[in-house]
């Protein structure tokens, strides 16, 4: 566990709202109780897994949404843009599944496109 593993999980959530903003939908998870489980985790650090799992577990409703709002985007380059964030947060959830099931390696991914 390292504490880029809970940081990685809240910058997604900066991430999907970026585009949401660009996309101009409102955000559909609740930003203030995000932050504020940012700063009380800066507190606890040394309670990184149960972060970790509380993020994921906040995470995995937003990230199917972003998911399901693509459907709806024309083609754009915007829509390009979420597509990529999209492969980049599926990995992100797999990798996040892996270490919460006890994984201590996480190898390398393949087949993430650029």
């Amino acid at each position: 566990m390292y504490p880029t593993d809970v940081r990685l999980l809240y910058k997604a959530f900066d991430k999907m709202a970026a585009l949401a903003t660009d996309a101009k939908l409102d955000l559909w998870w609740d930003q203030p109780h995000i932050k504020q489980r940012w700063r009380a985790y800066n507190l606890h650090q040394k309670d990184r897994l149960v972060y970790l799992g509380e993020f994921h577990t906040l995470f995995v409703p937003a990230f199917a949404s972003f998911a399901a709002h693509l459907d709806h985007l024309p083609e754009s380059p915007l829509r390009q843009r979420w597509s990529h964030l999209l492969e980049v947060l599926n990995l992100l959830n797999a990798q996040t599944q892996q270490k919460l099931a006890g994984e201590s390696h996480i190898g390398p991914s393949l087949g993430l496109s650029r």
